[in-house]
């Protein structure tokens, strides 16, 4: 299944890594992101996604 979602409220899941081009990321990437949504119930890799203003990305400390 394939689509696109105008608005959604969900969970973005994603990996970081400048060295797992093709392992984890696709090629000429450092990111892969999927997204949870809970009330669909649906999942799924993400191509692209655009922030509302207000927004919370939440990153690991170092």
């Amino acid at each position: 299944m394939s689509g696109t979602l105008p608005a959604a409220e969900g969970t973005l899941v994603g990996f970081f890594s400048k060295r797992h081009h093709g392992v984890f990321t696709h090629m000429g990437s450092n990111t892969h992101f999927h997204v949870v949504l809970p009330e669909r119930p649906l999942m799924g890799h993400v191509d692209s996604v655009t922030l509302a203003r207000g927004a919370r990305v939440l990153l690991p400390a170092r």
